[in-house]
Formats: C-alpha cells, sequence, structure tokens
C-alpha cells in the first residue's frame, strides 16, 4: 500500500508555476487578436458595414475604452467572487464566442447591411439587429483579463 501524497508535495504538483505557461499564453493570444481587430475595426466599419468615417472613429474609441476598462472591472469581480482561473476561462469563452460572431458578421451577408449605390436614392433605413450583433461581439470580444 503506497503512502498518502502529503499537503507539501501535492503542492508542488499544481497551480504556481505549472499554470504559468497557459495564462500567459491565453493573455498573449488574445491581446494580439485583441491589437489586429480594433487596428482593423474602422476600415471595417467604412467599407462593410457603410458607417460614415467619424461615426466609425467614435465606436472604434468606444471599444478600444471597453478594453481598457473592463479589465478593471473583471478583477474586483475575480478578487471578490470567482478567483482567478474561473475569471480566465470564463472570460476566454466569451472573447472565443465574440470572435466567432465578428467573423459571422464578415461572412454572413444578412449580418451586415447592404451596401448603397452611390447616386442611388433607395437606400432604406438599415436593421438595427446587424448593428446590435456587430455591438455585442465588439464588446465581448474585449480584453476581459
Amino acid at each position: 500500500m503506497e503512502a498518502p501524497i502529503s499537503e507539501a508535495q501535492l503542492s508542488r504538483n499544481t497551480g504556481g508555476w505549472i499554470t504559468f505557461p497557459f495564462i500567459i499564453a491565453s493573455s498573449v493570444g488574445l491581446t494580439l487578436a485583441f491589437g489586429g481587430w480594433t487596428s482593423n475595426l474602422i476600415v471595417y466599419l467604412i467599407k462593410e458595414f457603410d458607417v460614415e468615417s467619424i461615426d466609425a472613429a467614435e465606436i472604434s474609441n468606444l471599444v478600444n475604452g471597453a478594453g481598457s476598462l473592463i479589465p478593471f472591472l473583471v478583477a474586483i469581480i475575480a478578487d471578490s467572487f470567482i478567483g482567478c482561473f474561473s475569471t480566465i476561462w470564463i472570460s476566454s469563452i466569451i472573447s472565443l464566442l465574440g470572435s466567432i460572431l465578428l467573423a459571422l458578421t464578415a461572412t454572413l451577408d444578412s449580418l451586415r447591411p447592404k451596401p448603397c449605390e452611390v447616386d442611388s436614392t433607395s437606400c432604406g433605413p438599415k436593421p438595427r439587429v446587424q448593428y446590435v450583433v456587430l455591438y455585442a461581439c465588439s464588446y465581448s470580444f474585449v480584453r476581459l483579463y
């Protein structure tokens, strides 16, 4: 019969530096994805969503501001309620869903407004649901940790 594992042996094999590479890889991957996405957001909004340039800049600034502010709120929640590792995997899943939704807005025509012709008077109002989906993926894709 084997001797029971002591608490000192268990603490050396779990947590600490063993999980560090996973946390860093997740953080670096999300930061690179967010940085690449936000640097192209204005062009995407102007070309694909037919948004005026000033409105596209405003949306981009709001997304960048949320990307800077939300980690502070999530840190309070992580420290007070659910813990560091739960926060990381939950926010990684939310960010993954946001990036999938963003890819769907670029792929599916029903999630993008139809472009207006240059001298056309038949351009109707753009459906709000398309902008709701865009804002949902924008703010779910921000860096949560």
